[in-house]
């Protein structure tokens, strides 16, 4: 075997779990196992930490020797596939769901995809708005039909717990604060939005999830408002349309 087979053979058992040490170095060092354990060891912390700094609050609410654990198979199964790993972790939330939790935190994967949400629209370059100024150039008639973008680093989330509520929770500088005056049986729709260095975060209703909904994939105004009215009275649509006119939403029109 070549010096360069047996460094890829020696890697991989570091890196995984049930690789076998490679043959020679077996043979002429012996007992080698306990002392490449050292390096296994470091591998699966270093990373694991790494996966918990993306991850705070899953963290938090799995206990962090729980994580470390979990950490370790979703390396063996997910291993980064670039030297940046704040870009490894982008499946642990869909991962996270096939897992065997605990039923009262089954719904840790939702916060996992909360928590990856907003890191990646904190790393977005945040796009030119459009103004309330630059839509009053449109008629009204031009504007239902306009198919709007939303900004590139924003993200929409719909959950079956108030992850956001929880989250916030956990802002407080305790590890585990006190979930008795949220109600888990609330679903929430959110929206994550950058704004220079900032992430701003809304828990927002149905109708403006809808109306961000439709645009996101496409639809006109008119399809879009049309879609958000069944969800709401003339009354909250407006005020939906004014919150992404006023907040910045909005990033460019499509010809």
């Amino acid at each position: 075997m070549s010096l360069g087979s047996e460094q890829e053979q020696l890697a991989e058992y570091i890196r995984h779990q049930r690789s076998a040490i490679p043959e020679r170095l077996d043979e002429e060092l012996g007992h080698i196992e306990r002392r490449l354990a050292v390096y296994r060891n470091n591998h699966f912390y270093l990373l694991g930490r790494a996966l918990a700094e993306s991850f705070p609050v899953t963290q938090a609410l799995l206990g962090r020797n729980n994580f470390d654990a979990l950490a370790r198979g979703y390396l063996c199964e997910h291993p980064p596939s670039s030297p940046v790993l704040s870009r490894w972790g982008d499946s642990f939330s869909k991962w996270l769901q096939g897992q065997p939790l605990p039923q009262q935190i089954s719904w840790t994967a939702q916060m996992a995809r909360f928590e990856w949400a907003w890191l990646q629209v904190s790393v977005t370059e945040v796009a030119a708005a459009l103004s309330p100024e630059d839509i009053q150039r449109y008629s009204q008639e031009e504007l239902l039909q306009c198919r709007f973008r939303l900004q590139p680093a924003s993200c929409l989330l719909h959950s079956s717990v108030p992850v956001r509520q929880i989250w916030r929770a956990h802002q407080a500088g305790t590890n585990n604060p006190s979930l008795e005056c949220i109600d888990m049986q609330q679903s929430e729709y959110i929206l994550l939005l950058g704004q220079g260095d900032q992430v701003m975060h809304w828990s927002i209703n149905g109708a403006l999830y809808a109306l961000l909904m439709a645009l996101q994939q496409g639809d006109t105004l008119a399809q879009a408002l049309e879609l958000a009215a069944d969800k709401t009275d003339d009354q909250g649509l407006a005020a939906a349309a004014a919150f992404v006119v006023n907040n910045g939403i909005l990033a460019a029109t499509e010809e």
